[in-house]
């Protein structure tokens, strides 16, 4: 057996020696509440997680926290991992109508030689085409519309089945083929988003190392991103983090491409969700990473409102 493999471990001394020995104090947990805890709603390994945003003494013990704070902090970054994956939705249904509007108003495409066009642009395209074809096939889901279209597919068909990757590879073909403002900015973005959707998506955590030196930027923002961070009051030195680069481009896709409507809503949806992050404030006094984020957040949230 490999010596560097950890030992499972029973859940009296997951408590003991990963939380207590630690420094992590059970103020309003019991040693039986907290593993109800563990066995009905959040296991060991994901709920302590939320452990890295906090600071540690030179004796390897935890500053100021409290069970509690881990339990509060995983309820919160479910809620805004909800939230973020329907603003990437909004994101991709949007970019995709943009696309078919500037192709149907377009008398030089038919939207079945265009396609082709996208498999011969670049050849890592054909393998992004095929796979998207592939799962097109196997989804049971869309099989009638598979039934009626897979002999020749149109632009319209592609876009309804590809995935968030290959709409990225197809927004950049779009952009050297055509010469518009609107899918440059989206070329030079949409990147940045399929970072917190594939988070969202696969239940992933959010909420750590978001102001994590491992997790900087070495080159600038793009300048849109720059731009509208200043806009909004956002320092860019947070920018530079990319957790905080891919929510800001988020917002900022958003922003240009959904309805006012859309907006508004959304804008309801995140006002709820800071309220939730502002409850237990006082459990993350000690906690930079929480007292840096929620601010930038309300900042972006608060710009839905912007008529």
């Amino acid at each position: 057996m490999d010596s560097d493999r950890r030992p499972k471990l029973e859940y009296n001394i997951l408590i003991q020696e990963k939380i207590k020995d630690k420094g992590i104090t059970t103020y309003k947990h019991t040693d039986n509440q907290i593993k109800e805890i563990l066995v009905t709603h959040n296991y060991f390994y994901r709920l302590t997680s939320y452990r890295k945003n906090f600071d540690k003494n030179q004796h390897n013990k935890y500053i100021n926290l409290d069970f509690e704070a881990l339990v509060d902090m995983a309820s919160i970054d479910v809620r805004l991992r909800e939230y973020l994956l329907s603003m990437t939705l909004d994101v991709e249904h949007y970019t995709k109508t943009l696309l078919m509007d500037l192709i149907t108003n377009d008398p030089e495409e038919d939207g079945y030689t265009i396609l082709e066009d996208f498999k011969n642009f670049r050849l890592e395209n054909v393998a992004y085409y095929n796979n998207s074809i592939s799962r097109f096939k196997r989804n049971l889901y869309l099989k009638d519309m598979y039934d009626k279209r897979s002999a020749d597919i149109p632009i319209w068909v592609f876009l309804e089945i590809v995935d968030f990757g290959t709409l990225i590879k197809f927004v950049n073909f779009y952009h050297h083929r055509k010469t518009v403002t609107s899918i440059q900015q989206l070329d030079r973005t949409l990147k940045f988003i399929k970072n917190i959707r594939n988070c969202c998506a696969h239940n992933n955590i959010y909420f750590i190392n978001i102001y994590s030196e491992k997790l900087k930027m070495r080159k600038n923002p793009t300048s849109e991103i720059t731009t509208f961070s200043r806009s909004i009051g956002i320092n860019l030195r947070n920018v530079k983090y990319y957790k905080i680069n891919d929510l800001v481009a988020l917002f900022y896709l958003h922003n240009r491409l959904a309805t006012q409507k859309l907006k508004k809503r959304r804008f309801q949806d995140g006002q709820q969700l800071v309220e939730r992050m502002k409850i237990n404030t006082h459990l993350y006094k000690s906690c930079d990473s929480y007292n840096k984020f929620l601010p930038t957040l309300s900042k972006l949230i608060d710009f839905l409102n912007n008529d």
